[in-house]
Order: structure tokens, then sequence, then C-alpha cells
């Protein structure tokens, strides 16, 4: 007959054991699933009640998951996820993608721009941070271009972005069909204009020497609540997976017969 035979004190050290073994891959799955959750959720929704959202890829830029690690938060004492800029170092204790192994069941989509191995050339978003604190945003040339809200402006459909053609350093090359009307020594408002046929010209973009940005996005505030609403239901399913794939190991088998 096969039966099987444990000593309770034991088998409940053991048990306590494995569960504080868990506890950090637990954590780190929690922190994980969670992050991908509020910033899908509650910050997406934030974004796009502040913004028009013409390029999706953009957000996950401004707002990319740098996941943790269990082994590297062990080690450190200290599990931590990171939603950040995409062009900002990741902190210590993550990794750059969330795989299924630290977060089963989520998948999160990536920009190319930042996937392993592929080299290309990473979107400044550092200008975001005036929407959040505020602040005066000043020309790189003579002017920034700001573009009328009435204007008639073709835009990529998967980016949202300007089509080269409309670019004001585009329309304003010799040749071009753009023009700034008192160019040399007029005064008033400087805007760019292009020519629709031989008598109409319609105003694409306002030329300034300065742009005030009011805080509006309320980025910290959105993320903290969504996760303030899932956390605990997280962590509870997280302890639950963590200790059903554990290794079981501290029963005798024994064959009395």
């Amino acid at each position: 007959m096969l039966t099987i035979k444990s000593n309770a004190k034991e088998y409940q050290g053991f048990v306590n054991q494995l569960v504080q073994k868990q506890i950090p891959f637990a954590v780190s799955k929690a922190i994980n699933v969670t992050a991908v959750e509020a910033r899908n959720g509650d910050l997406h929704q934030e974004y796009r009640s502040t913004f028009e959202e013409r390029n999706k890829a953009f957000f996950r830029q401004v707002h990319t998951i740098r996941p943790s690690s269990a082994k590297d938060g062990k080690r450190l004492g200290r599990m931590v996820v990171a939603v950040q800029q995409s062009s900002e170092p990741r902190p210590p204790g993550t990794v750059d993608r969330l795989t299924s192994r630290q977060a089963p069941g989520v998948r999160v989509k990536y920009s190319n721009t930042h996937q392993p191995g592929i080299k290309r050339s990473v979107a400044d978003t550092d200008f975001m941070r005036r929407h959040v604190s505020g602040g005066t945003k000043t020309p790189k040339g003579q002017f920034l271009t700001v573009p009328f809200s009435s204007a008639n402006i073709r835009r990529r459909k998967t980016t949202g972005a300007v089509v080269s053609s409309m670019a004001p350093s585009t329309l304003l090359k010799p040749g071009g069909k753009g023009f700034i009307p008192g160019k040399k020594g007029g005064s008033g408002k400087k805007a760019v204009f292009i020519r629709r046929g031989k008598k109409k010209v319609e105003a694409l973009y306002a030329l300034k020497k300065s742009v005030n940005i009011k805080p509006q996005y309320k980025p910290f505030y959105a993320f903290q609540s969504g996760v303030n609403k899932r956390i605990n239901k997280n962590f509870a399913d997280a302890m639950q997976y963590s200790l059903k794939t554990a290794r079981f190991r501290g029963l005798r088998f024994t064959d009395d017969g």
C-alpha cells in the first residue's frame, strides 16, 4: 500500500519557508502586472483626456514600463518597477522588457525603437515634463512654429506626424509653396502661409518667440489611483500562482505493503 507520512511540525516549518521563499517572486509579479494595468488603464485615460492622441507609440515611449526583476530585487532588498520616458536609464532592480515569466498572462507592446539589439534614434520626449509642471518653451532657432487649430495640415495616419511636404522647413524652401508676409521688416503677428491656387492663401503656422505651457497633465495621480485599485488583488493572485508553481518537496512516500 502506498501511504504519505509527514511530521506536522516539520511540514508547518516547510510551508513557512516555502511561503517566505516565494514572496519576492509574488511581489515582483504583482507590481509588474499592476504597473501594466494602471499604465494601460487609468494613466492612458488621463493622457487621452488631456491630449489628442495622434500617435499611440508615443504614449508608450513617454510611459515605458521597466519591469521588476525578482532576482535583482532580492539582491537589492527591494522590488522596483518603473514607468518612465524611454530615453531615461532604467533604475537598478529593473529590466528592459517584461517577459512571460515575470508576469504570466500579461502582454506589453514595446516600441521597436527600444528592442534589444536594434539601434535606432530615441524620440525626444523631455518636453512632456512641461505639461506636468508648466514652463516656457523656446525655439532652437528664431521662432517656434505652432499649427493653427483650423489649419488644413495633412498628417500621417499611423503616427499623427505632419507629412514632410507640409512641414514649415519644406514649405519655406526656395520654390516652396509657403511664405511669411512682411518677413523683410513688416510688423504685426508672424505666420507661415501656403498658396492654395492662384488667388487663395491659408495660414498654417503661427510664429512665436516662446510659448507658455500651463500644467494640465496629472500622470502621477492617475497612475497611483490605478495602482491602489489593483495591487491587493494582484498580490493575492501572484502569491497563489507562485505557490502553485513552486517545487514542492518535503513529503516522504513509503511503501507499507
